[in-house]
């Protein structure tokens, strides 16, 4: 499954967004512009989202799966669930709670949402921790670790968008399956 989208219309972009059970407020004026992304591919979603615009993000994560928000960019600034975030924060939405964030314009970052039993696999063969063991929602990672990890969701949503056809191929598959979640752990292990 693939999705992109550009919107200038904010009642688009949150009529869509529901979707997704997420509630969505524009809280300063002017032109709306925004740019989805998202891609399902062994089990995995995984998203890039811009926002031109300063909005209210309310809502849930897909259920039964793991989330983490991926700042895109370094430069980053972003409040979520009453912490300041910057592009080196790593978001990792708490079991069963809902996502309350206030986002700025030139937002953009990525989100990736895992089945539970695959981040416990890859942990267990890396011998290190879950992101679900512990109560962290924000991890402050190394600078070098989330370069890494946004250099390849950046490929792979670019691939993706350029031509849909590597979600049927097996390099596309263990990239999904297999690198991403080890760079998201090993980024998730080395942080604070």
């Amino acid at each position: 499954m693939m999705f992109e989208h550009s919107y200038t219309d904010f009642d688009a972009f949150a009529a869509d967004a529901q979707r997704w059970d997420l509630r969505l407020k524009q809280l300063d004026s002017g032109q709306f512009q925004a740019g989805l992304l998202q891609f399902v591919a062994e089990g995995v979603q995984v998203s890039e989202a811009r926002f031109g615009r300063t909005i209210r993000q309310q809502g849930n994560h897909p259920h039964g799966l793991r989330t983490v928000v991926i700042p895109a960019v370094a430069n980053f600034d972003f409040e979520w669930r009453g912490a300041k975030i910057d592009g080196d924060s790593m978001m990792i939405f708490p079991e069963g709670g809902e996502l309350d964030a206030l986002s700025r314009s030139k937002f953009h970052i990525f989100t990736c949402s895992f089945p539970e039993s695959l981040l416990a696999n890859v942990a267990s063969s890396l011998g290190i921790a879950n992101l679900g063991e512990g109560n962290s929602e924000v991890v402050q990672c190394r600078t070098d670790r989330m370069a890494k990890l946004r250099r390849l969701l950046r490929e792979m949503c670019t691939r993706v968008g350029d031509d849909y056809s590597p979600l049927g191929t097996a390099e596309f598959a263990e990239s999904v399956s297999l690198d991403l979640p080890q760079l998201l752990l090993q980024a998730a292990a080395n942080g604070r």
